[in-house]
Parts: C-alpha cells; sequence; structure tokens
C-alpha cells in the first residue's frame, strides 16, 4: 500500500516521502497514530501544493533577506551611550541593544544576527558583520560617542 508520511518516522522516511509499506504496518501502526495518510490522488495533489508553497515560501524568505542585507550593507549606525568618570561605559552594547537601534532605522532584521557576539565595551567605531538566513551577509559600522 502506498502511504505519505506526515511526519518523520524511524526506519521509514521523512514527512512528505511517499513509501510503499505493508497494509498491515499501515492499518495499525501508521494511520492510528496519525504518521500516515493513504497515498490518493487527491492526498497526492494536496502534498504537491504544500510542497509548492513550501518552495514559494522559502524563496520569498531568502529573496527578503537577501534585500534587507544589500540594504543595509555599509550602514553606518551612531549610538549615544553613557560613561563612568574614566570615560568607559556603563557595561556594555550588545546584539539586543545593535539591533533595537536598527529597528529603529527601519531595518528588517528577520532572522538575523550578528557574526562577532563579543558586547561592544569601548567608544569609537566597531566594524560588524550581521548575517541573515540564505547565507547573506551585511557589513555595519556601529560609533558609540558620549
Amino acid at each position: 500500500m502506498k502511504v505519505i508520511l506526515l511526519k518523520d518516522v524511524p526506519s521509514l522516511g521523512k514527512k512528505g516521502d511517499i513509501k510503499d509499506v505493508a497494509e498491515g504496518h499501515a492499518v495499525n501502526f501508521l494511520f492510528p497514530e496519525n504518521a500516515a495518510v493513504q497515498a490518493t490522488e487527491s492526498a497526492l495533489a494536496k502534498l504537491k501544493e504544500e510542497k509548492l508553497t513550501a518552495v514559494r515560501k522559502e524563496n520569498k524568505a531568502a529573496k527578503a533577506a537577501r534585500e534587507s542585507a544589500k540594504k543595509l550593507d555599509g550602514f553606518e549606525l551612531l549610538m549615544k551611550v553613557k560613561v563612568n568618570d574614566k570615560g568607559g561605559l556603563y557595561g556594555s552594547i550588545g546584539e539586543k541593544e545593535i539591533f533595537a537601534e536598527l529597528k529603529k532605522a527601519k531595518f528588517d532584521l528577520t532572522g538575523a544576527k550578528i557574526a562577532n557576539k563579543e558586547p561592544i565595551k569601548e567608544l569609537g567605531k566597531h566594524e560588524l558583520t550581521v548575517e541573515f538566513s540564505g547565507g547573506y551577509e551585511a557589513g555595519v559600522i556601529v560609533e558609540l560617542e558620549s
């Protein structure tokens, strides 16, 4: 009996795979566990549509990441920070604070992270690399001043 797997099944296959299994295995294990459905014409058509939708969604996300990286690349972010008597920062500036400022500047940072995760602890210019999903990168200069 041909079935479409609805979830990963160890030693059988991954979600979306079409497999030939014994009828007893399908009826007694796969169907009751909602791990598979019979591979009918309508089920196959639905699977094909789901795969197309997933590919479109993935392409849309990759395009958005590419455009965000292109827009952000080379951007210089100026951040005003409080300093102590000796001219040092109170604490440090990390990814959270930098992303908050970039979002205020209307950058879409969905799925992005800073490659060099070390928090910034000194005034001045600091070069950072922001990595987006799909392998896209953007160089950003963060300048801290009092």
